[in-house]
């Protein structure tokens, strides 16, 4: 079994992902060139964002699966959703998969949409956030929606009722403010949470707190309990 996986982003994923399946697929070995797989291997690269990552760098995934499809089992797709809904990006991906469907042959297609983007799903570690945070922006964020008791897919983006100079939203994106909640919530633990280098949230500990929130709240970050699914599937093969 091998897996070629796409991921959108160049830092966060590229790090965070290798960590994660070192815990979920620990049977399987990365390696650093996509022709070096042999037996339970995963290559792992970048697709650096989207569009570029549906237009070029997906085609481009495809045709060197192609080049080893004898070799390898699953391209595994691991984008964002931002402003889309989980279908229409899978659906942005299906289109593409369509495309070169003769050059794939049996190699099979799971596409990963992180819902709305990967700072959601770490969004969802309640181990994180004390009863009573002290920071302020942390206090407010928490107000307006309070990711404990709520699924943080659902987050709306933040809008602050109590500025009168702002209308509409605060962040140009849903993701952007997810990202800085996420940030707030590391800054309470004094630790440190950026897209170059996501820290703690590699931890295996970090990640054990995921799992535990999808298994206590099973109708929550649906998208990452599919990838969760996934990575079991391929764990028992």
């Amino acid at each position: 079994m091998n897996l070629y996986i796409l991921v959108e982003g160049k830092c966060t994923e590229f790090k965070l992902y290798p960590a994660w399946l070192s815990v979920l697929l620990p049977k399987f070995e990365r390696v650093y060139s996509f022709d070096q797989v042999e037996q339970n291997n995963y290559y792992i690269v970048s697709g650096y964002g989207i569009p570029s990552l549906i237009k070029n760098h997906l085609p481009n995934a495809i045709l060197d699966v192609a080049r080893l499809k004898e070799k390898y089992d699953y391209l595994v797709v691991v984008v964002d959703a931002e402003e889309l809904s989980v279908e229409q990006r899978k659906s942005e991906v299906a289109e593409v998969q369509r495309r070169y469907k003769r050059e794939l042959g049996n190699v099979k297609v799971q596409v990963v949409v992180q819902n709305r983007c990967i700072e959601t799903w770490l969004l969802g570690n309640r181990e994180m956030i004390p009863p009573s945070p002290k920071r302020e922006k942390l206090k407010r964020y928490i107000d307006y929606y309070d990711i404990n008791f709520n699924n943080p897919e659902n987050m709306p983006n933040y809008v602050d009722d109590t500025d009168a100079r702002e209308e509409g939203p605060h962040f140009s994106t849903t993701a952007r403010f997810h990202t800085d909640y996420l940030q707030e919530v590391f800054k309470e633990q004094n630790m440190v949470y950026t897209k170059r280098n996501p820290r703690y949230a590699s931890n295996e500990q970090f990640l054990k707190g995921l799992m535990r929130r999808v298994m206590y709240d099973p109708s929550d970050l649906v998208s990452f309990q599919e990838f969760l699914n996934f990575c079991e599937i391929v764990s028992k093969k």
